[in-house]
């Protein structure tokens, strides 16, 4: 190779290098498969040709049967988000904070007021604009009166008045009862036994 370029040697150096880290050794190993532990991919300078001539004509049927049992490959599906059933319902959402947040800032804004809704998009009022934006990006807040609206409507309401609230067993401290006190301020109560 390098008396066929005696003038530029350098530019095939790389090949002859190729050719050096791919040739096997008595085990049967390159070196480049000792270092990269896999063999490499050669050019066509070093494959030997062929003495088997073929007809064009039957190459390219051959090809054309071969490429005709390739399919492409199944895409993997898209990945799709969580979504809450009570955003469809909620009077406020959250809005997720998008790009790299700092550190103890919160994932999510808000609650910002619902204004509409459709199938992807939900329209929400911010602090000073109203805004769209796509339904992966919210999340429903449940806010406090929405809790207790909800908890009395769930409830069933009881027509009768309260019964009169029982007396309590637990007998009262009378005042003559004296409060010890210790050196180290606790209160020293005595045990009050129950007669069944």
């Amino acid at each position: 190779m390098a008396r066929q370029a005696q003038h530029s040697w350098t530019k095939h150096l790389p090949i002859g290098l190729l050719g050096i880290r791919s040739t096997l050794n008595t085990e049967e190993h390159s070196p480049a498969q000792m270092i990269f532990e896999t063999s490499l991919r050669l050019t066509g300078d070093f494959l030997v040709p062929s003495e088997e001539s073929r007809d064009h004509d039957t190459y390219i049927r051959e090809l054309q049967e071969s490429m005709a049992l390739v399919r492409p490959e199944r895409r993997r599906p898209a990945r799709t988000s969580f979504i809450p059933k009570d955003l469809m319902t909620c009077s406020h959402v959250y809005l997720k904070v998008e790009g790299i947040r700092r550190t103890l800032i919160p994932p999510y804004e808000g609650p910002y007021e619902v204004l509409a809704r459709s199938k992807k998009t939900i329209r929400i009022r911010l602090e000073d604009r109203e805004t769209t934006v796509s339904i992966d990006k919210v999340k429903p807040a449940y806010l406090a009166c929405d809790l207790t609206s909800s908890a009395t409507d769930t409830q069933p309401t009881n027509t009768e008045t309260d019964p009169a609230p029982q007396p309590s067993s637990r007998p009262q401290e009378t005042a003559s009862t004296p409060t010890l006190i210790t050196r180290s301020g606790r209160i020293v109560r005595k045990k009050i036994m129950y007669n069944v």
